[in-house]
């Protein structure tokens, strides 16, 4: 198991091709949605938790959109 605390670490931690992404959308050097846009587009073959305590509405749909296998 591997942890990043950052979005720069979290790209680093992918070309490793882990089973499962458990995903903070509030990193301090950027925003955890990038990961999961990343994850689509590239059609990486991982699955992504996603969590947040965000309460924007419009924020929670744009994550809803891209598909997360599990949104908390």
């Amino acid at each position: 198991m591997s942890v990043a605390g950052t979005l720069a670490e979290t790209w680093l931690l992918l070309d490793r091709k882990p089973d499962v992404v458990v995903l903070d959308l509030m990193l301090p050097d950027g925003d955890g949605i990038e990961v999961l846009k990343k994850v689509r587009r590239e059609k990486i073959a991982v699955r992504v938790a996603v969590t947040t305590g965000s309460e924007d509405s419009d924020r929670v749909e744009a994550v809803r959109a891209l598909g997360p296998d599990l949104f908390l």
